[in-house]
Formats: structure tokens, C-alpha cells, sequence
């Protein structure tokens, strides 16, 4: 592989894993393994199919029209369109992620002080989110360069020391296809595809500037880094999906009736001892911090330009959106994941994955067409 290119892809390669590697990448992994136990391999296989291929999947697809939503799902009708949309902005932003995002980081801190209160430590987190979400240009530089390796550092710490002191269980095994099943059910819950979707466009902007500034015109190299972005990006996701399920299965006795974003708090405390609770805790606020301000910046844009056509500031816009992120958390990550579960999982999410299928083969058909 081309060196060069290789050091200009490896950056924005992290930053889209740091884009998308948010609060649900952190804590579904988890719940497969604990629920698969033995059988989480099968389980991982059924993550890897809903999760990472299909995204990978998605990724190029939408790669294809230049990241373009609109050009993207222009067969679809105009109404129907909108409201696809609108439901999926309000998913990703106020309604569910970022107020997920702000649990998960809440769920790192309380494992180190059990007493905090969750409004005190949600009206710092989404203010830092606001303050950093503040200067629109410098986001990608901003996650690139500080977020990503705080959060890489933590996750894998957390990790490598989790594995190296493992129980010594004999894990019960499930039959395959329960497991199966569960990483497939489970697996549509981070919502990596709507994920790749969204911040394709990012990306695609990001390498068009990288290659102007090298007064490089070559569509063939853009799709080639393209490519190879998503394929770091997606890559990591997956490398630590297999590690994060597999903890979840071995620590399994451990964790049990725990609430869902106190399971890897928890794995961390059982295995390296309190004092590496705060390097969970200070993992978990990096790590989803970096989605959060990605997120509060794409779903502003779209309301206040898209639902609002300018009606109101920027800025008036994240505070909205901020306030609005402040009470979804209030209502608790149960009541989250049972709207992720009911509305994305049974309607949204099967709808899109679709629509990724049939746009994938018209792209492959009207190529073959015309070679």
C-alpha cells in the first residue's frame, strides 16, 4: 500500500471510528456476551453480520454519491423522505444517542462515587458537548486529534487489563441459534449503519479538502481513500466488539442484573481493583463525549437549516438541542433502550438495511451496465 496515502487515511480512518464508536458500541458488545455466555462466538458472528457488514455495506453505497443523503435516497418519495429523515435526526441526536451517550459516561463515574446525582454530572457533560460543538470547523480537528486517542488509550487499557486477569468459569453454553440471534437483535442497537450514513458526508468533504490542499484531482484516489477509511474505521469497531463480547461472556457471573451502563464500570472494578474505576469512568466521558459533539453538530445543522431554513442562530439551535439531550437522559437509559428497541429495531433500522441492499445492487447493475 501506497505509504503516503496510508498516513493521510490513518487519521481520518480514527476519527470516523471515534465518530461512530459511541455509548451503544460500549455497552450492546457487553449484554451478547453475557446473554450467549459459551456460545458467543455465535453470538459475535450475528454482531458482525447487523453491525459491522452491513455498515461496511452502507458505507460504500453511500460513498458512491459523494456522502449526498438527498442524491442517496432519491428514489424514495419526497414525504416519506422527510419524515425518514426527521424520525432518524431526532434518533440520533436529543431523543436517543446523545442522551444514551451522557448515561453510558454517567454509568463510568458512578461506579467510582455511587452517591453522584445524574442531573449535576448531565448539565456538565452536555455543556462541555455545547462548548465543543461551538466552533463547527474545528470538530473533525478537535476529535481527530484529542478525543480519539483519550478514548483508543482507555477503551483498550480497559480491556487488555480485563483479559489478562479473566475468571476461571465454566461458561454454560446457549444453543447457536439463540446466540445467533442475539447478536443479530442486539447488534442493530449501537446503530452503526444510521451512523455510517450520516457522517459519510463528513468524511467525503474531509478527503475532497485533504486532496485539494495536495492539488491532487483524481476521483479514482478520493474512492481509494474513501474506501480504505472505512475500512479502518469499521475495522477497529470490530476488533473491539470481539473483545468487549467476550469479557461480557466471561464476566458474565459478575454482571447479571446489573443496570446495562454499569457493566463494563463494573468488569473494570472486579478486575484491576478501584482505583482503575477511574480510568473507566474517565474512558467512558471521552469516549462519548467525541459522538456527542459530532452529534449535537449534525442534528443542529438539520434543524435549524433543514426543519427551521434559518428561521433561527446556530447557536439557539444547540441549546435547544442541549436542553432537549438534558431530559431525555432525566428519564433513565431503560426508558432509552426501550425506544431503540421498539421503534428502531421492529420499524427503522430492518427499513434501512433494505433500502442499503437494493441501492447496493443498483449501483453494482448500472456498473456492470456500462462496462
Amino acid at each position: 500500500m501506497n505509504t503516503t496515502r496510508l498516513k493521510k487515511v490513518l487519521p481520518a480512518g480514527f476519527a470516523f471510528f471515534s465518530m461512530l464508536f459511541g455509548s451503544g458500541n460500549l455497552v450492546y458488545p457487553l449484554l451478547i456476551g453475557q446473554n450467549t455466555k459459551g456460545s458467543y462466538l455465535f453470538g459475535m458472528i450475528g454482531l458482525t453480520l447487523s453491525s459491522i457488514i452491513f455498515s461496511f455495506i452502507g458505507y460504500v453505497s453511500i460513498m458512491s454519491t459523494q456522502g449526498d443523503l438527498k442524491k442517496y435516497f432519491s428514489e424514495m418519495p419526497h414525504t416519506l423522505y422527510f419524515f425518514m429523515m426527521l424520525a432518524i435526526f431526532l434518533i440520533i441526536g436529543p431523543f436517543l444517542v446523545i442522551p444514551r451517550c451522557t448515561l453510558v459516561a454517567f454509568g463510568g463515574l458512578k461506579e467510582l462515587f455511587p452517591n453522584i446525582e445524574l442531573a449535576y454530572f448531565a448539565l456538565f457533560y452536555l455543556l462541555t458537548a455545547f462548548f465543543l460543538s461551538f466552533k463547527e470547523e474545528k470538530v473533525i480537528d478537535i476529535i481527530g486529534k484529542y478525543l480519539t486517542p483519550l478514548k483508543l488509550g482507555g477503551i483498550l487499557f480497559v480491556i487488555f487489563g480485563a483479559l489478562y486477569v479473566l475468571p476461571d468459569f465454566n461458561l454454560e453454553s446457549t444453543s447457536w441459534a439463540h446466540a445467533l440471534s442475539e447478536g443479530i437483535v442486539n447488534g442493530y442497537k449501537p446503530m452503526d449503519l444510521i451512523g455510517v450514513l450520516f457522517f459519510a458526508s463528513i468524511i467525503h468533504k474531509s478527503l475532497e479538502t485533504q486532496l485539494a490542499e495536495e492539488n491532487n484531482k483524481d476521483p479514482k484516489e478520493l474512492n481509494r481513500r474513501g474506501m480504505l477509511v472505512g475500512l479502518v474505521g469499521l475495522s477497529c469497531i470490530g476488533i473491539i466488539y470481539l473483545f468487549l463480547l467476550f469479557l461480557g461472556a466471561k464476566y458474565a457471573f459478575y454482571t447479571e442484573g446489573l443496570d446495562k451502563e454499569l457493566i463494563l464500570p463494573r468488569i473494570t472494578t472486579i478486575a484491576l481493583g478501584k482505583l482503575a474505576t477511574a480510568t473507566i469512568a474517565f474512558t467512558l466521558f471521552f469516549a462519548t463525549l467525541a459522538t456527542s459533539v459530532t452529534l449535537c453538530n449534525v442534528f443542529t445543522d438539520f434543524f435549524v437549516n433543514t426543519l427551521l431554513r434559518g428561521m433561527i442562530s446556530r447557536k439557539s439551535g444547540l441549546i435547544l438541542t442541549v436542553v432537549t439531550s438534558f431530559v431525555m437522559t432525566m428519564l433513565g437509559f431503560d426508558f432509552i433502550d426501550y425506544l431503540a428497541g421498539n421503534f428502531i429495531l421492529w420499524w427503522l433500522y430492518p427499513f434501512l438495511m433494505s433500502f442499503v441492499i437494493f441501492k447496493s445492487l443498483k449501483t453494482y447493475y448500472l456498473r456492470m451496465k456500462s462496462t
